[in-house]
């Protein structure tokens, strides 16, 4: 199934996830505006957005910030730097809620190069839902590299 902006923010209504992490360049529907539309709505304004995307213009990433996101990664990017940035993430939401810093393992090393996320085609792939985090990605490498992240998380 393809990724798409409106059925991914269908998803995140459905699924009420811990965190999304958002590509902005989805077909029907960008990322930019299922930000606004996740942080407009009343039951899904306080869950977390990790923007992750090759749109790397300064705008961009201010637009991003401004319209909601609680943060913003360029591609290419390191996985290590991407769980670091979930982890933080996740502990600013926590604690914001008053609610008990969730508890994330420490991020094993591993031999998978720097950037890893930069390459790949442009093929879609469906969101992958684990353990309460939401990626609306279009990238399948994206996706596969996000996959090991999560599984680290969970």
């Amino acid at each position: 199934r393809k990724v798409d902006g409106i059925n991914g923010f269908r998803a995140v209504e459905r699924e009420k996830p811990d965190l999304v992490i958002l590509d902005i360049m989805l077909p029907g529907q960008n990322g930019f505006d299922v930000c606004r539309k996740i942080k407009n709505h009343a039951d899904l304004k306080n869950i977390p957005i990790v923007m992750l995307t090759a749109k790397d213009e300064e705008i961009d990433v201010i637009l991003g910030l401004e319209l909601g996101a609680d943060d913003y990664l360029a591609k290419p990017f390191s996985p290590k730097v991407l769980f670091s940035r979930i982890k933080a993430v996740m502990r600013r939401s926590k604690e914001e809620e008053g609610e008990e810093e969730l508890e994330l393992p420490e991020m094993e090393e591993e031999e998978e190069s720097e950037g890893e996320g930069d390459e790949g085609g442009d093929e879609p792939a469906g969101p992958a839902l684990e353990e309460g985090i939401e990626v609306l990605t279009d990238n399948e490498v994206i996706n596969e590299v996000l996959k090991r992240v999560i599984r680290r998380l969970v």
